[in-house]
């Protein structure tokens, strides 16, 4: 079965059992959304290289321990694009972490890409 058929929760599973790697998921995600995303638009952007560096690094004994989640585009994570989908701000990259972010980075989250907030 595909990675990326199963629920966050059987995820977090797999990867605490060790019988997934985060870097593994974070692919699958990618390869997810090439396929699909096309036909969907719900992608504005997604960082493939720094997800899967925040994966190699991920302690999967927290609460959300390796688990890629993507952002609203209302929503800044640091270095990456935060243009609300709007044309005004299409080159604005987040200085930032929202307070959000922040605490899903300490769950252990890995932010992974922007979706569309239409």
């Amino acid at each position: 079965m595909e990675i990326t058929s199963f629920a966050a929760h059987e995820i977090l599973n797999l990867l605490r059992s060790r019988q997934i790697s985060p870097e593994e998921v974070v692919t699958a995600l990618s390869q997810r959304i090439e396929k699909v995303d096309p036909l969907i638009h719900a992608y504005l952007s997604y960082d493939l290289e720094r997800a899967l560096a925040d994966a190699s690094s991920a302690d999967v004994s927290l609460p959300l321990g390796g688990l890629p989640i993507s952002i609203k585009d209302v929503i800044s994570v640091k270095g990456h694009p935060c243009s609300c989908a709007s044309r005004i701000l299409e080159n604005y990259i987040a200085p930032y972490d929202a307070t959000v972010i922040l605490r899903l980075r300490a769950a252990g989250a890995i932010p992974f890409g922007r979706l569309n907030i239409y």
